[in-house]
């Protein structure tokens, strides 16, 4: 067993532990966030985080590969594009109080988009756009969550 399904394995269990043990029950307090209207409200994000790294941890377990392939980097490599992202995302995260949350994740998916070079130019660049815009909404609309607009819009 390869270290990238291990560590899918090893995520999968801990997202089940979070949902099964540590959320609450969505109807014990449905209005948490004040306003007895709401259907879904800010009581439901865990739900969707949880539900969302389980998803992707079966994912990476499913599909890891064994090192050691044609295409795998050097370890130097491996480095720099971790420091990369970790740098990418620092920006991302001062950029966003600037820009906003929407304009700083398409710059964000772009920039991540370019640094790790996708197999379709297309379809990345209708993901960096399509991906912040519904993450935009469902956490404005759906979870009534405040984000950041930004200074300069």
């Amino acid at each position: 067993m390869n270290a990238p399904r291990l560590l899918g394995i090893v995520f999968a269990a801990a997202a089940l532990a979070f949902l099964l043990v540590l959320v609450p029950a969505l109807g014990d307090d449905p209005f948490l966030g004040g306003g007895g209207f709401y259907t879904v409200g800010p009581t439901a994000l865990p739900y969707l985080a949880g539900g969302l790294v389980l998803l992707f941890s079966v994912a990476v377990a499913l599909e890891a590969k064994p090192a050691g392939g044609s295409d795998a980097a050097t370890g130097g490599d491996r480095l720099g594009l971790g420091l990369l992202f970790v740098g990418l995302t620092l920006a991302y995260a001062l950029g966003m109080l600037v820009v906003g949350f929407l304009a700083a994740s398409i710059l964000f998916l772009a920039a991540v988009f370019a640094l790790y070079r996708p197999r379709s130019w297309i379809i990345a660049a209708i993901l960096a756009i399509v991906v912040p815009i519904a993450v935009d909404a469902i956490l404005r609309e759906l979870f009534l969550i405040p984000l950041p607009s930004g200074l300069l819009f």
